[in-house]
């Protein structure tokens, strides 16, 4: 008689509150020198039996995975300066890019208002997309870090250490509005305290930062469990930033400048006079168009101004050393001589002196040249290089203005018109006035403008003058965009229209102008919201059909 076999006794015996382990789940993870002598596994099979996978991992023991797993002995969370760090590394590469798109200047010629512009809205718009891109994709990618975090050695995971989706990486890139700008940095600050070293975010969107290499992180792309979306914060996040864009947008309506393009070199123009007041017809020429006879700017075309053809003169090769210039212009050669005065004026390349600027013009200017004698004549007007002698500077401006030169035109019409040098003659200022606004000078088409709506010099016809200040604000003159605006929000020459007056006002650059600025600030003080809505949306037209030109 046989006896029924008896179930082999486990080796372990059970711990109380734990499964029994069966024998081959035990001696898995051991050696098998560590086992030799139980007869019960010699029997079942004379090889070592391969080790059993933990949580479905193959390939790896037990002992192996309880010491990558994170949360225990080999992923411990990432202290808090490695995450200051990572940080930084980050905040580097955003800085980065900014200066490539160019954020620093967001208002970008917001003017006195201190608007922002769309332009400006844009970058920052392109700069908040970048890091939604940059968070989400590296974070929920193979690396479970951004570049930062890569380089301190961290990774970005559940709670169980695998590796997140894209879904709860986007709910974590918008979790963090609730560290900043909602608590004022303070949700980040708390990683250095919290058990886990959890930011708010990483509370929010259950993450954790850890040390370790990203392949012993988590499980494979292809067996990671499916896990719910963090949907909330996705559609919170999309909402706050969808508020952010619209109060942003709503304030660049309500206050912003149009920046247009700069086709000429700012024209700084003297105080203007608030609708109503009676601003001079013919102003002098603003401070800043020529701020020298003889600038100093080393380019040798004169205070940012295009030098005209010479008459009588070679065609100029720049780049010459010096001292070919000096032989060109002892041999009378009307360029070079004009080249060593700009040289002089700035000291470059030669001694500075403004004495030897004035000579070597004034041989240009006795040659017959239009620029120079304009030249000559300032030189004369200013006192620079030469004893100051508005009667001389207006014989030079003559001189010049007969040639056609555009400048010198202007400079006589406003001697003319100030008496300065000639008997005062506001219908000869006039003409001279016109004679430069026909080759388009935009001072001379806002002077005209000016001169038809105060009926100096011509008769008053207020149609007429409208019909210069648009034709001064086409291209793109301050002095011609304002007084085009005062004339639609008094009615002058015009049906009165408060947003086609504001329109131009914002197309103004002030450039300082205090008359401009308050000016712009009381009629926007006087409009409803929707009313400024629509010159500025009229004024960004207008900019857009400028920058076409």
């Amino acid at each position: 008689m046989f006896s029924a076999p008896q179930p082999e006794a486990p080796v372990f015996a059970p711990i109380p509150g734990h499964a029994p382990m069966e024998t081959r789940e035990a001696l898995a993870p051991l050696p098998l020198e560590a086992v030799q002598g139980n007869q019960a596994l010699k029997n079942a099979n004379a090889k070592p039996l391969p080790p059993l996978p933990l949580n479905g991992t193959p390939g790896k023991t037990a002992v192996e995975q309880v010491a990558q797993t994170p949360g225990l002995p080999g992923g411990r969370p990432a202290p808090f300066l490695y995450r200051a760090g990572a940080w930084l590394f980050d905040v580097i590469i955003f800085a980065l890019f900014a200066t490539v798109i160019g954020t620093g200047n967001v208002a970008e010629n917001g003017g006195p208002g201190g608007g922002v512009s769309l332009a400006g809205v844009l970058k920052l718009l392109a700069l908040l997309v970048f890091s939604l891109l940059y968070y989400v994709l590296l974070e929920s990618s193979a690396t479970q870090g951004t570049l930062g975090k890569k380089a301190c050695g961290l990774v970005v995971t559940d709670m169980q250490g695998r590796r997140i989706s894209l879904g709860r990486a986007t709910g974590r890139f918008f979790a963090r509005l609730l560290c900043w700008p909602l608590t004022l940095g303070i949700g980040y600050v708390i990683a250095a305290f919290t058990k886990q070293r959890q930011g708010l975010h990483d509370m929010v969107a259950g993450c954790l930062v850890r040390r370790g290499a990203p392949e012993s992180a988590g499980l494979p792309t292809g067996e990671m469990k499916k896990e719910r979306t963090p949907a909330i914060l996705i559609i919170l996040g999309l909402g706050v930033t969808a508020a952010a864009c619209m109060v942003g947008y709503t304030y660049f309506i309500s206050h912003s400048e149009v920046s247009l393009p700069a086709s000429e070199p700012s024209v700084t123009a003297a105080p203007a006079s608030a609708p109503g007041a009676t601003p001079a017809p013919v102003a002098a020429p603003p401070a800043g168009t020529n701020s020298a006879a003889i600038p100093n700017t080393g380019t040798g075309t004169g205070a940012g101004m295009p030098m005209p053809p010479a008459t009588g003169a070679t065609v100029w090769k720049k780049g010459l050393p010096m001292a070919d210039v000096q032989a060109l212009a002892a041999r009378g050669d009307v360029q070079a001589q004009m080249e060593l005065a700009f040289a002089c004026a700035a000291g470059r390349g030669v001694p500075k002196s403004l004495t030897t600027a004035a000579e070597w013009m004034r041989k240009a200017a006795d040659t017959g040249d239009g620029f120079a004698q304009y030249h000559m004549g300032y030189a004369y007007r200013m006192g620079e290089g030469v004893p100051k002698d508005d009667a001389e500077a207006a014989r030079w401006y003559r001189k010049a203005a007969e040639q056609g030169v555009a400048l010198a035109q202007v400079d006589l019409a406003c001697a003319y018109f100030a008496g300065e040098g000639v008997a005062k003659d506001d219908a000869a200022s006039v003409m001279w006035m016109r004679k430069a606004a026909e080759q388009n000078n935009r001072e001379a088409l806002d002077s005209l403008g000016s001169a038809y709506q105060y009926g100096v010099g011509v008769t008053k016809d207020l149609e007429e003058a409208v019909k210069w200040y648009r034709k001064a604000a086409a291209l793109n003159y301050p002095l011609g965009l304002f007084h085009l605006g005062a004339c639609y929000e008094d009615g002058q020459g015009v049906t009165r229209d408060l947003a086609e007056a504001l329109k131009w006002y914002i197309l103004t650059d002030a450039n300082g102008d205090q008359g401009i600025i308050d000016a712009r600030n009381e009629l926007e003080g006087r409009m409803s919201l929707e009313d400024r809505a629509e010159a500025v949306r009229r004024a960004k037209e207008e900019a857009e059909r400028l920058e076409k030109k």
